[in-house]
């Protein structure tokens, strides 16, 4: 019987619990405890185990079924009361039959909140649905069925709407109700639906009256969040976000500090104001603990991320997303990884850290089984950066997957739209180029996000009708794209549109513009556009015969070029320093710049402090791939050690 008790219970199981699941006194335990160690089959300790696992598994498998779920329901009816953990417990629970106990209900509950809580999803979605074949009562099954949703959606799963639908279909009350609902709008929004999101968040609203105005606060901030991108099935929430543009700007509670989040991002959208108004907006909510109040999933922080991005504010961006992947993995969310690591790779994309934005951004595409909101942005940008890293046949296989109807009537399918768009660009088909830019216009007008910090597209397309011979229409383009770019005065968009409008003005007037375009670009943290901007002025200068300023303008362009390592975009420089006879540098094979997305990963978080396991742990890899990332790193980094790789890769962004 002892045994048998150590099998059920594992290794290291005390003495005492061993003899008390055996039905032994503790004389009979020790003797037999003795016995087995003298046999070489237990170990001799006051912990009890097995010497040889495979004598551990004969013996446990020994066990007739019905005998050993019934030891394991003793085993955890044991521990419960010896240690009150309901996490030692609950795995003997999952090995058990139904017995309809209340306390096997509320400690499978419990351990599925604990692990919930401590980041852990899959493992409390395994006990509560365990908790669920209980059958337990109609209040208590609601309770269930609401943490289980939680847990699918955080980890990834497209079950976690119906979980909560269950739950809501359950629920009488109508504040639990409308509490219920706020949770399925979340699920909803983060696996693409809007439209679904905006019903669940207005259904809610319709259930307080009034009751309870903090949740009521919250409701209206994730309607507002969802609907705002389906303006066509809610025309009200035009009015509703008019209204929301007037209201004070308290960040006492969660919910003001969504709308304030949400205010921020829209007016980054509509480009109606100052840029820096859009910072001081979303950072109050941000300091005010916004994060904390929704998470890294929550449409607010999305939204505040965005915002910041939007509004070419990209080192609070990238610190706010950052902050954002913390919190995602600490609580174990895939959607919310997935989201601020797109986020992130966006941030670092347009900050010049091509390297670095690829192994956010493929690293996200990876991991996002639901996200239909995220999923194109995350797509346009990995085409884009592979783009600009001369890689222009994985840029158009991004963009090669067929889009279902929930991915294209998404809000982010623009930037798929607009990465084709440049692909088509710099594959020599402007008629393709201008046919999908004006496309992604027309979406982006319907919304309405008119403002060019969210997308450049009457650059872009102006420089297609340039090359088409359209001039009319690219003057048109490039003239509205700098009106709109001078009312927020956000320095990436107003250099974008100054060199769309130099490149089509040609000339002595175009190279003045393209000089303003790298002074605006000067004041922006966008390198990677300002290295664009200078390889354009030193084309420009070349073809006016200003050989030696086009020299030293390209050259410039060329080092800015290989510091983020936009590969594609050197070459162009390189080509251009050749045509104006000089004789420019080859590429380093070696350095930060040389290393592959998943080697910079690794780097980066290795770097930071984390072991290899915690690395593997972080983006759900095996060991062995992180220990065979780092090694290519340290043979490019030219180091031998870890203690070296933080200098490394900060020696190379000071160098940058």
């Amino acid at each position: 019987p002892l045994a048998r008790a150590v099998a059920v219970l594992g290794d290291d199981a005390p003495l005492a619990q061993a003899a008390a699941l055996a039905g032994l006194s503790p004389a009979q335990a020790r003797a037999a405890a003795d016995e087995l160690a003298g046999a070489d089959v237990l170990r001799p300790a006051a912990q009890l185990g097995f010497v040889h696992p495979i004598v551990a598994q004969a013996v446990y498998l020994g066990i007739p079924a019905a005998e050993r779920a019934q030891l394991h329901h003793e085993a955890a009816n044991l521990l419960r009361r010896v240690d009150g953990e309901p996490e030692r417990a609950a795995p003997h629970l999952l090995k058990t039959l139904p017995t309809g106990e209340p306390w096997v209900v509320d400690c499978l509950h419990s351990a599925g909140r604990r692990a919930l809580r401590g980041g852990s999803p899959e493992v409390a979605a395994g006990y509560l649905k365990r908790a669920l074949d209980e059958a337990p009562q109609r209040p208590l099954r609601a309770e269930l069925l609401i943490d289980l949703g939680r847990a699918d959606a955080l980890a990834g799963r497209s079950t976690g709407p119906q979980r909560l639908r269950e739950a809501i279909a359950l629920l009488d009350q109508p504040q639990a109700r409308a509490r219920a609902l706020a949770q399925l709008g979340e699920a909803l929004y983060a696996a693409g639906d809007n439209d679904g999101a905006a019903k669940a968040f207005d259904e809610g609203l319709g259930l307080l009256d009034g009751a309870d105005p903090l949740l009521e606060e919250e409701l209206a901030a994730g309607y507002i969040s969802a609907a705002r991108l389906e303006y066509r099935d809610h025309p009200d929430a035009a009015t509703r976000f008019r209204d929301l543009l007037s209201i004070s700007e308290e960040a006492r509670t969660p919910a003001q500090r969504a709308l304030l989040a949400q205010r921020g991002a829209e007016h980054a959208m509509l480009g109606d104001v100052p840029h820096a108004r859009v910072r001081e907006l979303i950072v109050r909510a941000l300091d005010g603990g916004l994060l904390t109040d929704v998470t890294a999933d929550g449409t607010a922080y999305v939204a505040a991320v965005a915002g910041l991005h939007f509004a070419d504010w990209e080192e609070e961006a990238d610190a706010a997303a950052a902050a954002g992947l913390d919190d995602a993995r600490t609580r174990g969310s895939v959607v919310g990884f997935a989201a601020m690591s797109t986020l992130r790779g966006t941030s670092r994309y347009l900050r010049g850290d091509v390297v670095g934005a690829l192994a956010d951004l493929e690293g996200g595409l990876e991991r996002l089984p639901i996200m239909a909101v995220v999923r194109p942005f995350a797509h346009g940008y990995t085409a884009l950066a592979l783009l600009d890293r001369g890689e222009p046949e994985r840029a158009a296989e991004q963009l090669a997957h067929a889009p279902d109807r929930q991915m294209t009537a998404a809000f982010t399918y623009n930037w798929m739209l607009f990465a084709r768009g440049r692909v088509a660009l710099q594959a020599g088909d402007p008629e393709a180029a201008l046919r999908v830019l004006l496309e992604c216009g027309r979406r982006l007008e319907a919304i309405p996000a008119s403002s060019p910090c969210v997308l450049p597209w009457r650059s872009e397309a102006a420089i297609a009708a340039l090359r088409l011979a359209r001039d009319g229409e690219a003057h048109e383009l490039a003239h509205e794209e700098l009106r709109r770019a001078r009312i927020s005065g956000a320095p990436r968009a107003l250099g974008t549109a100054l060199r769309a409008a130099g490149l089509v003005a040609g000339g002595t007037p175009g190279m003045a513009l393209l000089e303003e375009a790298v002074e605006a670009l000067d004041r922006s943290p966008a390198k990677l556009e300002r290295a664009r901007v200078l390889i354009d002025l030193g084309a420009a200068q070349r073809r006016a015969r200003q050989q030696s300023a086009a020299r030293d303008t390209l050259r410039l362009g060329l080092d800015a070029a290989y510091r983020c390592g936009a590969d594609g975009l050197a070459a162009n420089a390189r080509a251009e320093l050749i045509a104006a006879g000089a004789r420019p540098r080859r590429p380093a094979l070696e350095g930060v710049q040389a290393l592959t997305p998943s080697e910079r990963r690794v780097s980066d978080l290795a770097a930071g402090g984390l072991t290899n396991r915690e690395i593997a742990q972080a983006l759900f890899v095996s060991t062995k791939t992180v220990e065979f990332h780092l090694r290519n790193a340290y043979l490019k980094l030219r180091i031998r050690s870890r203690r070296e790789l933080r200098p490394a890769l900060a020696e190379d962004a000071e160098r940058a």
